[in-house]
């Protein structure tokens, strides 16, 4: 076995590096700075510019490399200055410590210092790791959440981008949502997407909150393409952008013709609950498919016009289809009045308990999600029987005045478990209601 020399102990960078206090000072103060700035390049590259999510796990892994070799060379240049110079040669380098360095109880083996050498390590490191932390605003944790997604936004694949939409939009996606890189991306896909991509961002920007694109979804409002037009009308639902009023009431006679769109359309009318809506769809009713009625009724009652009252209710008492019957009823919970009451009151007292009809639940699904997806629906018929419908509304007519009677529903057995249950729920509200207001009890 050949003796080792001092060249051949150069060979190694961390002995070389270690022949004396300066190269270790500057070997530290270059690796942790070398790591600062490689951790804020890969904070704003990653964050801004990266479209590939295979380069980013180079970049980070590079990271954390860096980020290791500080912290290592900080704890070694801190074990140096704490043991002295005879323990940095003799432990460091494995050479015997000269007669001139050596000093009693100072010079020990690894194994004497294996628990303090290995603390001072691991503390360099985790400081390593929180200076890059603060360098970078927390970007190591943040990238699950923010810089992958927003990479994937950035991707030139519109799949790849698609997929990113829906992904930030699930569920358990809030902290991604809050983003401010991904909701600047999505608000960018609203306004330049392609043809693929722009149906879905319109969707996102609704999921999300996104109001700064208000401009480009009154735009597609009026755009050709229906895919966008009822994109459109569902995110100015969900934003509930009042100056979307004027554009959507516009367009309603155009678009009445086309189920999906007119749906969305409703829908948008019947959050903002535009009081023009009722005057103008209620003419318009008889040209609309069944499944687009739904959507009408609930939006001329939301619409809060008392004045069309009277008209809302010959159509109840007219309507000979079942699905029309519940539609109706629904908007006669908004638009009853006193005048009402007595033709109401007799309607509901002439109606058989046993067999009462049931009126099923009427979704409005958001749009077509990928198979194993959760759409997302907007209601647009409650799940009630009729009867439970009418006493809603002659509740909302009557208020307060109708306690003794809800009463004597609610303990009737024969009376439809529903009506029961929500009779239950109004005593409760009278309970601790303020003096009447103008608001009425219903679906929002």
């Amino acid at each position: 076995m050949p003796k080792l020399t001092s060249a051949s102990v150069d060979l190694s960078f961390f002995a070389m590096m270690a022949k004396s206090e300066r190269r270790m000072t500057v070997g530290a103060a270059v690796s942790f700075g070398f790591s600062l700035a490689w951790a804020w390049f890969n904070s704003q590259y990653v964050t801004e510019h990266s479209s590939s999510v295979a380069l980013n796990l180079v970049l980070i892994w590079a990271q954390w490399g860096l980020l290791l070799l500080a912290g290592c060379w900080a704890g070694l240049r801190l074990t140096s200055l704490l043991f002295g110079t005879p323990w940095r040669v003799r432990v460091l380098l494995g050479e015997a410590v000269p007669t001139d360095l050596t000093e009693e109880g100072l010079v020990q083996g690894f194994s004497e210092n294996r628990a303090p050498f290995f603390g001072l390590l691991a503390g360099m490191i985790l400081l390593s790791w929180g200076a890059v932390q603060l360098t970078t605003d927390n970007y190591l944790t943040r990238y699950n959440h923010e810089g992958y997604y927003a990479t994937m936004l950035r991707s030139e694949s519109s799949a790849e981008q698609v997929a990113a939409l829906q992904e930030v939009c699930g569920v358990l996606a809030a902290e991604t949502r809050a983003a401010r890189p991904v909701r600047e991306r999505v608000a960018f896909l609203v306004l330049h997407g392609d043809g693929e991509v722009k149906p879905w961002a319109i969707w996102a920007a609704g999921q999300m909150g996104i109001r700064s694109v208000e401009g480009a979804l009154l735009a597609a409002l009026a755009s050709k393409d229906d895919v966008l037009r009822a994109e459109a009308a569902l995110a100015v639902a969900r934003l509930e952008l009042a100056s979307a009023g004027p554009v959507l009431l516009a367009a309603l006679p155009e678009v009445i013709t086309t189920p999906r769109t007119a749906r969305a359309f409703l829908q948008a009318v019947s959050r903002l609950r535009l009081p023009a809506a009722g005057p103008l769809l209620l003419p318009l009713v008889d040209l609309m498919a069944p499944e687009v009625r739904i959507a009408a009724w609930r939006a001329i009652g939301r619409s809060g016009d008392l004045a069309l009252a009277p008209q809302v209710w010959r159509r109840f008492e007219a309507a000979t289809a079942p699905v029309e019957r519940c539609a109706i009823a629904d908007a006669l919970k908004f638009l009853s009045t006193g005048d009402q009451l007595a033709s109401m009151g007799a309607w509901f007292d002439a109606r058989p308990r046993p067999g009462t009809e049931a009126c099923a639940a009427a979704e409005l699904s958001d749009r077509p999600l990928l198979s194993g997806d959760r759409p997302d629906t907007f209601e647009e018929l409650e799940r009630e029987t009729l009867r439970t419908k009418m006493m809603i509304a002659i509740f909302n007519i009557a208020g307060p005045g109708t306690d003794a009677w809800i009463k004597e529903l609610t303990a009737n057995r024969e009376e439809p478990p529903d009506l029961r249950a929500k009779g239950r729920e109004i005593l409760k509200l009278l309970q601790h209601a303020a003096p009447r207001t103008e608001r009425r009890l219903g679906a929002p």
